[in-house]
């Protein structure tokens, strides 16, 4: 295989296909359903089915997008300028017609492998007044994630592999991700993990630290998940767990900004103070505009104070996504065009 084939894509992204459904709500919608704000939330089709009619009533449902943490990230790197590819498991419903499209307007190649049965992964992001999300899931096909479903010869063409950490809440989903890892170790490309969430580090601990006997190349995850993974209240104990289980990771910490370890040294990127309303997607927001400027040849530090950029624009809009216009804007702030 030629070099020029090696690296076709900057980023092969791998992640829960889930066509995201955003639903402005008060708490009491919360605590109708028996949910814990901020939480993140596993439920069966049924489930989900009578969780959609009670938000109908009261509550603003937002038109669907494609989703899923890694494909959030995916689609901002993509309109950054990275070369990218994103690999998951959706059906060939109406769902997932509507996520294969959304893919396509952004520019986003993906696998064109679909489930013969089920239903295309859905997730309920209820957004309160606070600004606070709370997730809940039904992964539809997503669940059942099999080696026949990963684009291995695009894989090999792709310079990072971006692994999301909600892809580890069941075994065989464990099992895939797992042979992905050391295939991309095998062939010398660098792998980001996503922690995703404190309830996949709560969940998946066991799991997570045996796919990382091996390290991994980069870590995202926030203050919580950091906390919650060293098993520790102390931020500086967790980054030296950390280093045990990656070469560099990032820590974010909302409008506090993001520690980083960049490998050698660890240091501070400040926050951006904006007035949030919605926290759904800032995550997604900060690891896209991070891999793509690494992508770029970026600093870590460059490449920091971008992603807080992007992240905090992001909390400030309806939706886990920024709009092209306002891409565009952060872009020539950046003298990126």
């Amino acid at each position: 295989m030629s070099k020029s084939m090696i690296t076709k894509y900057d980023i092969f992204g791998i992640g829960s296909a889930i066509l995201d459904i955003e639903i402005l709500a008060s708490d009491k919608i919360l605590e109708k359903m028996s949910i814990v704000k901020g939480s993140m939330s596993l439920v069966d089709e049924s489930t989900h089915t009578n969780l959609m009619k009670v938000c109908s009533v009261d509550c603003k449902i937002l038109p669907p997008k494609s989703g899923g943490s890694i494909c959030n990230s995916i689609v901002l790197a993509s309109a950054l300028g990275s070369r990218v590819f994103f690999n998951g498991v959706f059906a060939n419903d109406n769902d997932g017609k509507i996520f294969s499209k959304d893919l396509e307007k952004f520019g986003v190649h993906f696998n064109s492998s679909r489930a013969i049965c089920g239903s295309t992964g859905k997730c309920l992001v209820v957004v309160t007044e606070d600004a606070q999300r709370t997730l809940l899931t039904n992964l539809g096909v997503g669940e059942f994630l099999s080696g026949d479903h990963v684009d291995k010869e695009v894989l090999m063409q792709s310079s990072w592999i971006f692994i999301e950490g909600y892809m580890l809440l069941n075994e065989q989903n464990f099992n895939v991700i797992s042979s992905i890892k050391k295939l991309a170790e095998n062939n010398h490309k660098r792998i980001a993990l996503s922690l995703s969430d404190q309830s996949v580090v709560d969940l998946s601990r066991n799991l997570l630290l045996e796919l990382m006997q091996n390290p991994v190349d980069l870590i995202f995850c926030n203050k919580n998940e950091a906390l919650t993974f060293a098993e520790t209240e102390d931020l500086t104990e967790a980054q030296q767990k950390l280093k045990k289980y990656a070469r560099a990771f990032v820590i974010t910490c909302g409008g506090d900004g993001a520690i980083v370890f960049d490998g050698k040294r660890s240091f501070e990127c400040s926050g951006i103070k904006v007035s949030a309303i919605n926290t759904n997607g800032a995550g997604d927001a900060f690891a896209g505009a991070f891999l793509a400027f690494l992508c770029k040849e970026k600093s870590y530090q460059l490449s920091a104070a971008f992603a807080n950029y992007c992240a905090s624009e992001t909390v400030t809009k309806l939706g886990p996504r920024l709009e092209q216009a306002d891409i565009q804007r952060m872009k020539l702030n950046y003298k990126l065009v």
